[in-house]
């Protein structure tokens, strides 16, 4: 997601996109921007922001955070395991579910957050290799403004 990505999202969702759609792979939206929140953080603060902001998006349908992707993973457990839960609480308020919830291997949200930095690099490895399959890349944008 590049820069001017923020402003084809931010049109999205005044025009009542759905924010808990999920891809093949069980992602919501949210869980993909707090997978890029891991690699490109100044621009994807703002992709979060933006997508916790019920006023903007035009639906009636709230952000559900608590949905789980192919490996069981709410959102927070996923930024758990990437070690970005601070930027991510900042907008989304973590849910009973979140913190008493395990993903399909059995991992506690605690046990997520103390993952070593073997584990999170593999399953970066894997995020981007996904990316690439779908002809997709991550762009650093330092700027964001």
């Amino acid at each position: 997601i590049e820069r001017g990505d923020l402003y084809i999202i931010k049109a999205l969702l005044l025009s009542g996109a759905n924010r808990n759609a999920q891809n093949i792979d069980g992602d919501t939206v949210l869980h993909l921007a707090i997978k890029l929140a891991w690699v490109d953080r100044p621009c994807h603060i703002n992709l979060l922001q933006m997508l916790a902001d019920d006023e903007l998006a035009f639906s009636d349908v709230s952000l559900k955070t608590t949905l789980r992707d192919k490996d069981g993973r709410t959102p927070h457990l996923v930024g758990a395991l990437l070690n970005v839960t601070s930027d991510v609480t900042k907008f989304i308020p973590m849910a009973r579910e979140d913190i008493l919830g395990h993903d399909n291997e059995g991992n506690y949200f605690m046990s997520l957050a103390n993952k070593g930095v073997r584990e999170i690099f593999h399953y970066t490895q894997v995020f981007k290799q996904r990316l690439r399959d779908i002809g997709l890349a991550v762009t650093l944008q330092p700027d964001c403004t």
